[in-house]
């Protein structure tokens, strides 16, 4: 099935026309307002809902995706902060609905605690699979205001040990850190080019840190919606442009002690150009949810000529 999504400059909307079906225009409301503007640090409440531009009426069939029926991802627009939460769907009215910045004891709402906190630009996306018609993703932006200055950080490139092998050690807050650390992860990547773009692939060891040992490797992962890992793979958005020309949500099966890494698979259409990435990881450990960012620089390999159908 063909997709044409056409962008308008206006914010509050994102419209997705599809071969045999009606305009779907997503909307967001930040308390109420699509204005999509927000204070930081202060209780808001997001809706999301999708409506049928033809008969204006709001969509409300949705199948699940990962045992939810919406994956809502905010990231500041130097990619620098992530939140990674599930808004809550009104089967009835076909709204979804989100509180911010407030106390949740949902587990697979950890993020939406302290979800904005810093003033800025924020890249909102909603991934949704539609009963008849299939996933699809909006975009919108969203504002933070509030005190504090709107800093937009440099994202420094993560250690670079050689054949694409991305090194650091964190923290389980995420924060990279040295020797000692709780973790250690090497990102490994390689490039397969293929017909209409690259095959990518991606391994993540992920090791914990025994004082009397050193790192080991870890056989107590646990999984998380379904799957092993979770990874948002993308760039900062260039000027002129509203949004990140790559934004790729990817899984991996759970580790175990004949494999004991994270594997990730994308398939790039061409798209990924040389540039700065980060690849936010989420995997579950010792009862937590982290959430870690590794960031390095691709090079896509210099194309050449296959024989394709």
């Amino acid at each position: 099935m063909n997709l044409k999504a056409i962008f308008f400059l206006s914010l509050s909307f994102f419209i997705i026309t599809l071969n045999g079906h009606a305009k779907i225009i997503g909307k967001l409301l930040v308390n109420g307002s699509e204005k999509h503007v927000m204070q930081v640090s202060q209780a808001t409440n997001l809706e999301v809902f999708m409506v049928d531009d033809t008969t204006g009426e709001t969509l409300t069939e949705y199948r699940r995706m990962h045992m939810k029926y919406m994956h809502f991802v905010i990231m500041k627009n130097d990619l620098t902060v992530f939140k990674h939460i599930h808004p809550y769907l009104d089967a009835q009215s076909g709204k979804f609905m989100m509180p911010i910045n407030l106390p949740n004891g949902d587990f697979d709402n950890q993020d939406a605690k302290k979800a904005i906190t810093e003033p800025g630009e924020y890249h909102v996306y909603a991934e949704v699979d539609f009963k008849d018609i299939g996933m699809r993703k909006f975009h919108w932006i969203l504002t933070a205001e509030g005190p504090g200055e709107n800093v937009f950080r440099e994202r420094q490139l993560d250690l670079n040990i050689g054949h694409n092998k991305i090194f650091k050690y964190f923290a389980d807050d995420g924060i990279s850190s040295t020797y000692g650390a709780k973790y250690e992860g090497v990102l490994t990547y390689h490039t397969i080019q293929g017909c209409g773009g690259n095959f990518l692939t991606f391994k993540l060891d992920i090791k914990e840190f025994d004082p009397q040992f050193g790192y080991k490797a870890i056989d107590s992962f646990t999984p998380w919606l379904m799957m092993g890992g979770h990874v948002i793979l993308l760039n900062t958005a260039k000027a002129g442009e509203k949004r990140p020309s790559v934004f790729a949500h990817l899984h991996s099966k759970m580790p175990n002690l004949e494999n004991p890494s994270f594997e990730f698979t994308h398939f790039d259409r061409n798209i990924m150009n040389k540039d700065k990435y980060s690849f936010w990881v989420q995997f579950g450990h010792r009862g937590k949810i982290l959430s870690i960012p590794f960031v390095f620089a691709y090079t896509p390999p210099e194309a050449i000529e296959l024989a394709c159908n």
